[in-house]
């Protein structure tokens, strides 16, 4: 299992964490490190710093082209909105994820408007999870999850290395909103291991 945990985040772990800091993307988009530090600078308690959400849609059946219709329904509702981003269409299991899933992020500015479109237009033979992204993910995906459609087993270990890897560099003096726009600015390590987990 160890080994699994490790190929998930070689993409990730590879590459020099100060780089990625310098190419965190415009100071003006929801995903910059700006926007992090701004919004949890104000917010004195600590289940209100939640920033940032992932929604995954997962296919039990592996059908992708559910899940591109999902995707493209998303788009058409929320094309125009920047705190609503859209990441890969992932075909395979990986990491955490047991089967074919596409995943999207966005901000807690809109969290009511898409959680409650995706109530009302999910396809059935989706499962929705929603979490939120900070340096507890393995408590996000399973503690703190929120499922729309039947619930799946995801496996842990993976986020679980997240979860050291984010206190590991916070250990090194990143901050933890550095770590973690650092996986969802466009150019971050999160585009880059979308990108790996569609080409693979």
């Amino acid at each position: 299992m160890e080994d699994e945990v490790d190929c998930f985040f070689s993409i990730l772990l590879d590459l020099d964490f100060q780089r990625q800091q310098a190419s965190m993307g415009s100071k003006d988009s929801p995903f910059s490190l700006e926007a992090y530090d701004r919004y949890t600078e104000k917010q004195p308690d600590v289940d209100r710093k939640v920033y940032l959400w992932h929604m995954h849609a997962y296919s039990p059946d592996n059908d992708g082209n559910v899940l591109r219709q999902f995707q493209d329904m998303i788009s058409a509702r929320f094309g125009a909105d920047a705190n609503v981003r859209y990441g890969n269409l992932a075909l395979k299991a990986a990491g955490p994820h047991p089967c074919a899933q596409l995943e999207f992020d966005f901000t807690r500015t809109v969290f009511a408007d898409v959680i409650s479109w995706a109530m009302f237009n999910r396809p059935d033979n989706l499962s929705v999870l929603i979490h939120p992204f900070d340096d507890h993910q393995a408590e996000a995906h399973s503690a703190r999850a929120m499922w729309l459609g039947p619930p799946l087993d995801l496996k842990l270990e993976p986020v679980q290395g997240f979860d050291s890897m984010v206190a590991r560099k916070v250990a090194e003096g990143a901050t933890v909103n550095e770590v973690l726009c650092a996986f969802v600015s466009p150019g971050g390590r999160l585009a880059n291991r979308r990108a790996a987990v569609a080409g693979a």
